[in-house]
């Protein structure tokens, strides 16, 4: 009779514990609701924004923004990356510049590079 009756009472504390540990979840399930924020629409928005940035940059006299990129040999994540560059900086209203090198010569790199500086485009 005594391991019975304290098997009710721990069955009844188990049931006390649980019940108020789905209070407590179901408490702060809807008490922090999620926000599903979209990364594309987000990017979408801030490239208008630096576009109407730009634009309202050169409506005051200035120059356009210039991207120039000086790429140095053949690997195909760089081609990536710089493709990615060039469509972002000409969605928000900027020139893009690429200069091309099969392989790293020193001389021809320091020369494309003072053109850039030197350009006034750039």
């Amino acid at each position: 009779v005594a391991s019975f009756s304290f098997l009710l009472f721990l069955q009844s504390r188990l049931e006390y514990i649980c019940v108020f540990s789905i209070k407590t979840f179901c408490f702060i399930f809807h008490r922090y609701e999620a926000v599903v924020i979209s990364g594309t629409e987000m990017a979408k928005q801030i490239q208008k924004e630096i576009h109407q940035g730009v634009e309202s940059w050169i409506a005051l006299g200035h120059r356009r923004p210039h991207l120039s990129i000086i790429l140095v040999g053949d690997n195909p994540a760089s081609h990536t990356y710089v493709r990615n560059k060039i469509k972002a900086a000409s969605a928000v209203g900027g020139y893009v510049g690429i200069f091309t090198l099969v392989k790293y010569i020193d001389s021809r790199l320091y020369q494309i590079s003072a053109n850039c500086h030197l350009g006034k485009n750039v």
